[in-house]
């Protein structure tokens, strides 16, 4: 095994276990939670991984929202690729996966905007903390924009843009999926010509075999229907020559 195998492996793996943390401490998360009282032996966290998991969630809702959730489906997706994925030894291969990284990021922007515009965050959990659904960064990018385009044009042009990063980001994996789906419908399609191919190729086979059976029997017959006629004209000729002398 090489060693940019093992770093792939190695990063991957990591990567898979931080989505997984991220996204039970999102769940789990709660107002109550204290986080700046870290060394108070007597706090009781509801969160499922303590105050690491109340930290982390509450810093990630903070500064981007809901989005949180989307920075957990990044790092699992990502970590999948490079623990799954085969070591790539051009250049143009891994200038490209590192794009995929940087589109994966820039679309939290967009997504905070969304978020911003026409999510409310009233009835959840971070509002007690006075967090919007943006968090900061969809805050202040709806501070910049509402200037310009009202909330609704603005929610979607980033809805827009958003959707189209994810097309460039995920473009491999839809081709994987299609790829996949393709390869299910060619064999559905095939099983009922194979099945076909073998319900009639032992019809063919009787019906071959009784056109042999007949055409063996009406020969029989011709044959002996022209022997007969020859016996007739050889018995015939004699008699018939006895009658002209």
């Amino acid at each position: 095994m090489s060693i940019d195998r093992i770093y792939r492996e190695f990063f991957g793996f990591s990567l898979i276990i931080l989505s997984l943390f991220l996204f039970v401490s999102l769940l789990t998360f709660s107002a109550q939670d204290n986080i700046f009282n870290a060394f108070d032996s007597s706090k009781v966290y509801l969160n499922n991984f303590g105050y690491l998991g109340a930290l982390f969630s509450s810093i990630s809702l903070s500064y981007i929202g809901y989005s949180s959730y989307y920075l957990t489906l990044i790092f699992f997706y990502f970590g999948m690729v490079l623990f799954f994925s085969s070591s790539s030894k051009d250049l143009s291969e891994r200038l490209n996966f590192i794009n995929h990284i940087l589109f994966a990021f820039i679309s939290i922007f967009p997504l905070s905007l969304f978020l911003m515009s026409f999510v409310d965050s009233s009835t959840h959990q971070v509002a007690i903390l006075e967090i919007s659904s943006g968090g900061i960064a969809g805050e202040n990018l709806a501070l910049i924009t509402s200037n310009y385009l009202p909330y609704v044009w603005v929610g979607s042009i980033s809805a827009v843009l958003f959707l189209t990063l994810q097309y460039f980001i995920f473009y491999d994996f839809l081709n994987f999926v299609n790829t996949i789906i393709s390869k299910d419908k060619k064999k559905i399609a095939t099983k009922p010509k194979n099945m076909l191919k073998k319900l009639k190729s032992p019809m063919s086979q009787n019906l071959l075999l009784r056109k042999s059976h007949l055409n063996q029997k009406l020969k029989k017959k011709l044959s002996k229907k022209i022997s007969l006629i020859c016996l007739i004209r050889k018995l015939m000729i004699p008699v018939m020559l006895q009658k002209i002398t």
